[in-house]
């Protein structure tokens, strides 16, 4: 018999950006609070998911224990490494602002729907990806569907994002989206 137990995770907010209606620059969450929240989570058997655009907070996070990275549009070399040797997840999630993107150039000028901020996070998270393949980072994939511009069933896209924006291998996204995401889920 199968036993499938989904893991429990909770989802803090610790930056703005990445399609959210709050600037990167905004701390939602203090770093005490994350703290504690990954404490208590952890104390409970449960892991911890951040919504985090920033370099600084990326690097708190994984520092504090954080289980899983979403979006991490700042992430450099320095981040690199400390999510590798942490052993991190990252779900860059690009078919987000990749879609966003797109519908503000068939839009046309004047649209203010993708900042030129949110295009060089897309541009510098494309560069970084290979670095990130090639450090060992633990990448998976997952967006932000069940909203008007992403819908359900666009999964697909998502892969062809990684491998025509960042030239990711095709093959390497299929790992992330089966060997690292059953490691993920604890499969």
């Amino acid at each position: 018999t199968l036993i499938i137990r989904a893991p429990r995770l909770i989802k803090v907010y610790v930056t703005g950006g990445h399609g959210i209606h709050v600037p990167k620059s905004v701390e939602i969450a203090a770093r005490d609070e994350l703290e504690m929240a990954v404490e208590t989570a952890h104390a409970r058997g449960a892991r911890v998911r951040v919504h985090i655009s920033t370099k600084p907070r990326i690097l708190h996070a994984v520092a504090c224990g954080v289980d899983i990275l979403d979006h991490a549009d700042e992430m450099d070399d320095e981040c690199i490494e400390a999510i590798a040797r942490a052993g991190t997840f990252v779900l860059p999630s690009l078919l987000y602002p990749f879609t966003m993107m797109r519908n503000t150039e068939a839009a046309g000028t004047g649209s203010d729907m993708f900042s030129a901020e949110d295009r060089a996070d897309f541009d510098h998270m494309c560069r970084m990806l290979p670095k990130a393949v090639e450090a060992g980072v633990r990448l998976c994939v997952g967006d932000d569907y069940g909203s008007p511009i992403m819908p359900h069933g666009w999964y697909g896209k998502e892969l062809a994002v990684y491998t025509e924006c960042a030239g990711i291998e095709p093959l390497e996204v299929i790992r992330w989206a089966t060997r690292n995401g059953g490691l993920l889920m604890g499969e």
